[in-house]
């Protein structure tokens, strides 16, 4: 008879509103707790991605703007001034007789017009300061050579940045030019040269192109400003 009535007391305590209301207040305590994590936690990845995109865009502004430093209009002309040392092929009449080329010395003067940031037209000018010579069989003989004048287009398809406001450039050229004197060769030319460009317009140029048809190579180098 006694353990029935336990067993009768312990039903009614489990069952009472008492009992229920704690066990849904601790349940609704979890809840909350659970919720308060799930809240914080989408909170925190909202954060995390808000200030991801914000260091993007300004990661990206910072390259836009060093884009529009590195070039970009209103600096559209740029003109040089250097040196070319010619080596002709066309002196060479006989390579059983002993001969040696010599270079000559030119001055070269080029102007560029930006179109887009890697496009340009280019007008070169390039002006003997001696005459073209060989030693053939220990005797120095030598040719009047004429200025040539050439027009095209160039593409600059590498750049690298140096020292925030500096940067290298491989520019690659295709102009048409002729010899300017009666009879004178039309010669398609090609030339490569490595540039190093400053944001303030100072530029510091070398390489070396090669005339077809007069089979002329040049070594060039020299100096410009871009504005």
């Amino acid at each position: 008879m006694l353990a029935r009535t336990a067993v009768v007391i312990g039903m009614l305590l489990v069952a009472s509103p008492a009992a229920q209301g704690e066990g849904v207040a601790s349940a609704a305590q979890g809840e909350g707790v659970a919720g308060a994590a799930t809240t914080q936690g989408k909170g925190e990845a909202r954060a995390d991605a808000q200030g991801e995109d914000k260091g993007e865009a300004r990661a990206d502004a910072k390259l836009s703007n060093r884009a529009q430093a590195q070039g970009d209009p209103p600096r559209l002309w740029e003109f040089s001034f250097g040196t070319s040392q010619l080596f002709s092929g066309q002196l060479v009449e006989d390579l059983s007789i002993d001969q040696e080329l010599l270079p000559t010395t030119s001055a070269l003067f080029i102007g560029e017009r930006l179109i887009a940031r890697r496009w340009s037209l280019v007008g070169l000018f390039n002006l003997p300061l001696t005459p073209t010579r060989r030693v053939v069989d220990g005797e120095l003989r030598s040719e009047f050579a004429a200025p040539s004048l050439a027009f095209g287009a160039t593409w600059t398809p590498l750049m690298w940045g140096f020292m925030d406001k500096s940067r290298f450039e491989i520019q690659l050229a295709l102009v048409g030019g002729g010899v300017l004197k009666p009879g004178g060769d039309i010669f398609p030319l090609t030339a490569v040269r490595l540039r190093l460009l400053q944001d303030e317009g100072f530029a510091l140029y070398l390489g070396a192109a090669f005339a077809f048809r007069v089979d002329t190579l040049a070594l060039i180098y020299g100096v410009g400003h871009r504005f």
